[in-house]
């Protein structure tokens, strides 16, 4: 339909909401998107009648009578167009209605905000951690849960494999214990979600001793854990594909989740400006030579006082993982 003035172009009926003394409409320079500028129809310039726009970056704004602007910064254009919508279709059929409420009742709407990235700049800094689980299917070993901890500086990532959540305490002072023999400095501050499993009295205590500072997520914010949060989504994708494809069972789960993460420690990230979490956390580069598919098939020599002389010097097996302290 045409606009409310001769100046306008064609605006769409859906950008148009109309009340008994007021228009509003959004500030649309082209077909498919809207800038987040309101105006009514007294308050458009020549300039702005022309080009559709005022001054670059203007927050959005909303004039409730000819003489009362107000001023509300990072509201979604959408969703404050809905909002007028429903109103218009109550039984006050007016915008003087609005009069009634206070201008902040249109925050209800308005988005959060955007979590800002901060990422620490010294190894062993920081530490995120998060539980998964429980498992569908126990590994061969018992394990239902698995619990990720992430040196925030180098993204290098360990695994340990559990049979229930209280086991994340012990699963914690294993990884602590390694991860400051490895790299000589001690651990400072520790990030969760504040599960129940993190919140023990034997856990509290442990790092209050130890002079580890403890940050929690608030509620319904897991982008506050969101490092080791969106590792375990990734890992349980993973290990899902892998799976299939190799057409083992889910009860190899924990094998397929140790190989997983200890390639993709040896993996080039964006995080790093292109360098792997290993070199970065260990000051030197990794050997790949030892990397095979996971879940091929694969031939194992059997030794000689193995076997009996009529017998075949190799044995058919399946690829499922790289074991710790070994390197064949």
């Amino acid at each position: 339909m045409q606009a409310t003035t001769e100046s306008f172009t064609s605006v769409p009926e859906d950008l148009i909401i109309r009340g008994a003394d007021i228009v509003f409409m959004t500030d649309d320079g082209a077909k498919f998107h809207v800038h987040a500028y309101f105006f009514t129809r007294e308050s458009v310039y020549w300039q702005q009648k022309l080009t559709g726009h005022n001054k670059p970056h203007h927050p959005l704004s909303k004039r409730y009578t000819p003489n009362d602007p107000y001023i509300i910064q990072d509201v979604d254009s959408r969703d404050l167009r809905k909002f007028l919508r429903v109103f218009y279709n109550t039984r006050y059929g007016d915008y003087s209605f609005f009069s009634k409420f206070d201008w902040i009742d249109i925050l209800s709407i308005a988005h959060k905000w955007e979590f800002p990235q901060v990422k620490t700049l010294s190894k062993h800094y920081l530490a995120t951690m998060d539980l998964h689980g429980p498992l569908p299917v126990a590994s061969h070993s018992g394990y239902k849960y698995w619990i990720t901890f992430i040196d925030d500086a180098t993204c290098f990532r360990a695994v340990y494999l559990l049979k229930a959540k209280s086991e994340a305490f012990e699963a914690f002072k294993v990884y602590k214990s390694w991860a400051e023999t490895q790299l000589r400095v001690k651990l400072r501050a520790l990030q969760d979600d504040k599960g129940g499993e993190y919140m023990s009295n034997a856990f509290k205590s442990f790092t209050e001793l130890a002079g580890i500072e403890r940050r929690h997520s608030t509620r319904n914010r897991p982008q506050q854990n969101g490092l080791a949060e969106r590792a375990n989504r990734t890992m349980g994708e993973r290990i899902t594909a892998m799976l299939s494809e190799s057409r083992l069972p889910g009860s190899f789960w924990g094998e397929c989740i140790s190989s997983m993460v200890h390639v993709w420690n040896m993996l080039p990230t964006a995080s790093l400006s292109g360098t792997t979490p290993f070199q970065a956390f260990y000051k030197r580069k990794p050997d790949v030579s030892h990397l095979r598919v996971w879940g091929c098939t694969s031939y194992v020599h059997v030794q000689r006082d193995k076997r009996n002389s009529l017998q075949p010097h190799y044995e058919k097996c399946v690829f499922i993982g790289y074991l710790a302290g070994y390197k064949g």
